[in-house]
């Protein structure tokens, strides 16, 4: 006779190293996830250092370069975005109300401002990081939002003509900014505040040339 109770016991070994068998493979491939994510991590956390070193570096020597006229350009300088910020303010404006057409003091101040922030950008150790040149216009709050967005547009798009056509500019980098620059207008999104919380309305109407950079990983 045959003995049913070996058999089950038999049965139930198979079945337990099987399980055996699965809860090792479970193990292995959870600490070959878990060793990936955490090497996936490092390589993130790297690149994000390497991109601090870099921006800093790029802050720095903009900075040291266009921080003596500023106050002459009328614009900031803001480190966040590696932004040069133009406004307007008592009789130096940028447009007329309601126009694109840039008002000669604006057309003086980039004259003066472009060929030393190009000098900056040129450099190798940093063209090499550039994505891309960004010219946003911004209007105030004031008016109508997609008079406000149309208008912008336009402003910015003139602001990218008159560099690439009346500043001064060699053949490279003419060719250079051809793959790099790029106008945005942005209406009267992200106003500028004073502190009261009310608009201010003249740094509120402004130009920036933004400055966006690559990953910086491999």
């Amino acid at each position: 006779m045959f003995s049913t109770k070996n058999n089950d016991t038999a049965v139930w070994m198979n079945v337990s190293d099987l399980f055996a068998v699965l809860f090792l493979v479970f193990l292995l491939l959870s600490l070959l996830f878990v060793t990936a994510s955490m090497e996936t991590l490092e390589k993130l956390e790297k690149v994000e250092a390497e991109q601090q070193v870099v921006e800093a570096e790029i802050r720095k020597q903009l900075k040291a370069e266009l921080q003596q006229e500023l106050n002459y350009w009328q614009a900031e300088f803001i480190d966040s975005t590696l932004s040069i910020r133009f406004y307007s303010g008592g009789d130096k404006i940028l447009f007329q109300q309601g126009a694109d057409e840039l008002e000669p003091h604006f057309q003086d101040v980039l004259r003066s401002f472009f060929p030393s922030y190009l000098m900056v950008l040129e450099n190798d150790s940093i063209s090499r990081y550039i994505h891309d040149i960004r010219i946003e216009g911004y209007t105030s709050s004031e008016g109508d939002y997609l008079s406000n967005m149309f208008l912008s547009q336009r402003r910015s798009n003139s602001v990218l003509q008159f560099l690439l056509q009346e500043v001064a500019l060699s053949t490279y980098q003419y060719d250079w900014l051809l793959g790099l620059v790029s106008s945005n207008g942005l209406g009267s999104k992200h106003p500028i505040y004073l502190n009261d919380g009310l608009e201010d309305l003249d740094k509120s109407r402004r130009v920036e040339i933004k400055l966006v950079l690559k990953n910086t990983s491999p």
